[in-house]
């Protein structure tokens, strides 16, 4: 944030932009980490700036995500499990640890298609329905036919 980007902020929404910039720094670093983007095989130019640019909107994606659902926890005043006990800031790596575990195995037959969920608990429904994403895709043991 600079001087111009101010103009017209009260003192407040400056200080609050001002120290939201510390999460920002802190996703940088971590992209930045050569461990996040080592080896790369690439030598072309373009190539690489293309991988920057994808790990960049992997870095948005990935913060939206928190944005989301820290929302919708705060708005649901809900609890999640993190790494110390139970929270409504969960990170992503707290999320996706919560995620883990479910397994979807696909099997076409000739005319029909026979999908099976395993290990699909309510604490994924709810952070499913926390994102607003539809529950349904996972719904255990569903034939479908193929016309």
């Amino acid at each position: 944030m600079n001087i111009l980007d101010c103009s017209g902020m009260t003192d407040t929404e400056i200080l609050k932009a001002y120290k939201g910039q510390s999460a920002v720094e802190t996703n940088f670093k971590w992209a930045k980490n050569p461990a996040a983007v080592a080896p790369v095989f690439l030598k072309d130019p373009k190539r690489i700036a293309v991988l920057g640019f994808v790990y960049l909107v992997a870095l948005m994606v990935y913060t939206l995500m928190h944005r989301q659902i820290r929302q919708s926890l705060k708005q649901a005043q809900k609890t999640l499990p993190g790494n110390k006990g139970y929270t409504d800031n969960p990170t992503g790596s707290v999320l996706f640890q919560n995620m883990r575990g479910i397994a979807v195995v696909v099997i076409s037959l000739s005319k029909s298609t026979l999908k099976q969920i395993t290990n699909f608990t309510q604490l994924h429904t709810d952070i499913l329905r926390y994102f607003s994403f539809d529950v349904e895709i996972y719904q255990p043991l569903k034939k479908m036919d193929n016309h």
